[in-house]
């Protein structure tokens, strides 16, 4: 499924999405990275482009403009779908460790929404925590006061509990912690050295998670638990 976007410069982003139905990729990817530098980011260009990208067979492109589409909205089935299909095209298949189950129910409860969803979420039962507050001060009546503390102290809960998963999908949005490998292969060092000993070699596409910078060289960890440095021109930051 192909994404609009609103609040761009309208003509070149219809004028892009027209050269995608037409099958020219090169051209729509052109201007869409022209909006990009004009700093004109969306979920829907970072789509669009990775996209663009899986149409020309360049997966590790995709997989890198997936990635930041994520980092927006990852609740999109169609581009968590895109996402999965594009991994399976390139060399590495990286196990990932299992997740505590809790941490994992966690993630899956923030990703519901984008963090402008929850932080409305949260003002919601933030005002409904203000309409209990009221009737349980303004009220005389045993039983609504009762029931207007109770609810009110039910939604104080649920309103923090939502801010604080769009308060972590807003440092996700922000970090940039994680990056692709564009480098055909790559030798991943025990050291930031060049003569430091090869521990392993991973590939393009590959995602990493970044842990640390010293001068050009980045400690890596991939989602297996392996550790190791590479170049910083071996990757593109998502």
């Amino acid at each position: 499924m192909f994404k609009s976007s609103f609040g761009q410069e309208e003509k070149n982003f219809a004028s892009a999405n027209d050269f995608y139905q037409k099958k020219e990729y090169h051209k729509a990817i052109n201007i869409y990275n022209s909006l990009l530098f004009n700093g004109q980011q969306s979920y829907e260009i970072f789509y669009n482009l990775g996209n663009c990208w899986y149409k020309l067979d360049n997966y590790p492109k995709a997989i890198l403009y997936y990635e930041k589409a994520k980092k927006i909205d990852n609740s999109d089935e169609d581009l968590n779908y895109n996402l999965n299909v594009a991994n399976t095209k390139i060399s590495d298949k990286i196990e990932v460790i299992p997740v505590f189950f809790l941490k994992k129910w966690w993630l899956q409860f923030q990703n519901i929404f984008s963090e402008k969803q929850w932080a409305l979420v949260s003002i919601i039962f933030w005002i409904f925590t203000s309409l209990g507050a009221y009737l349980f001060f303004t009220t005389r009546k045993f039983i609504v006061k009762s029931i207007s503390f109770w609810a009110g102290v039910t939604m104080l809960i649920i309103s923090f509990i939502t801010g604080f998963a769009g308060y972590n999908k807003y440092k996700e949005s922000t970090q940039n912690n994680s990056a692709i490998v564009m480098t055909a292969a790559v030798n991943v060092k025990s050291s930031p050295e060049e003569e430091s000993t090869i521990i392993f070699v991973i590939h393009q596409g590959t995602k990493v998670n970044l842990a640390l910078k010293i001068n050009d060289w980045y400690k890596i960890k991939l989602a297996n638990g392996s550790t190791g440095w590479i170049k910083e021109e071996d990757l593109e930051i998502i």
